[in-house]
């Protein structure tokens, strides 16, 4: 969904694919052998890393004991998917608006500014930890493993498609005011991207969907994943920052890597599980 960037350069292509084999290489045996347990440690770190961008592109300003609390608690979040399913999930994420709220009434010496840093925590808990989390439910569903890396591909397909078709051919601007580099261009050829990723894994891997219902999900995921893409690009655009951090070289951030499946992976959950 890239715009008209005739400079891509030939270096931040070679960030851009190196850094994606790397994480790859990384994940994917996890995903596929290391069990529910490993991958609670990855939602975990995603969990952690979210919140940290996050602050940032939200331009929070408090002291590191509020903020380290903040990132503790979180955590009850994946822990509850990971003991109970959608159920802990659910009962976590009360748990901690009931806490923080308390804390901030009991602890926070003067309440203005409460809103606002309690709209800031919430919104945390919400996109940057219950989202993360449904990677846990859907890696116990049955055939869980091959949900998560069916999505993945769709994703990773369909972004690629996007990038290199918007960069070089996008014209007519998709929303200026939120980013201007995306274009519609780029994001009709995202979606077709989703379409052939979802297809080549199916008839490969995983034939329940291959088909009609395959391709209803596909552009699903496809037009959630996009959406994904140009909520966080608003996120950004609200912090005036390009990248929501630097960890991963060509990409920016942990957030940057995962705002198309952050939307995206819930879809996949309850399309498998209902």
């Amino acid at each position: 969904m890239r715009g008209k960037s005739k400079g891509v350069s030939r270096s931040v292509q070679a960030q851009r694919w190196m850094t994606a084999l790397v994480l790859l290489a990384g994940l994917v045996p996890c995903i596929v052998f290391g069990g529910k347990g490993v991958m609670a440690a990855l939602v975990a770190v995603v969990v952690l890393l979210g919140q940290r961008e996050l602050e940032r592109l939200l331009e929070v300003d408090r002291e590191w004991g509020w903020k380290l609390l903040g990132w503790i608690s979180a955590l009850l979040i994946p822990a509850g998917a990971f003991w109970s399913g959608e159920r802990g999930l659910l009962m976590a994420s009360v748990a901690c608006l009931l806490l923080w709220m308390t804390l901030e009434m009991c602890l926070r010496p003067d309440p203005e500014g409460v809103s606002r840093d309690l709209g800031i925590r919430l919104l945390g808990y919400l996109y940057a930890a219950v989202l993360p989390s449904y990677f846990l439910l859907v890696r116990g569903l049955p055939e869980g493993v091959h949900w998560i890396l069916w999505t993945m591909t769709v994703t990773a397909v369909g972004d690629t498609a996007a990038f290199y078709v918007g960069s070089f051919w996008g014209r007519r601007r998709l929303i200026p005011r939120i980013s201007p580099n995306k274009t519609v261009e780029g994001a009709l050829a995202g979606l077709a991207g989703n379409l052939v990723g979802g297809g080549v894994y199916a008839a490969i891997l995983f034939p329940p969907l291959f088909g009609g219902s395959g391709i209803g999900l596909a552009l699903v995921v496809g037009v959630m994943g996009q959406l994904g893409d140009l909520c966080e690009s608003m996120l950004k655009r609200s912090g005036r920052v390009k990248d929501s951090g630097g960890m991963l070289p060509g990409h920016g951030g942990i957030l940057d890597r995962l705002d198309s499946l952050l939307f995206s992976i819930p879809v996949v959950y309850y399309w498998a599980a209902l």
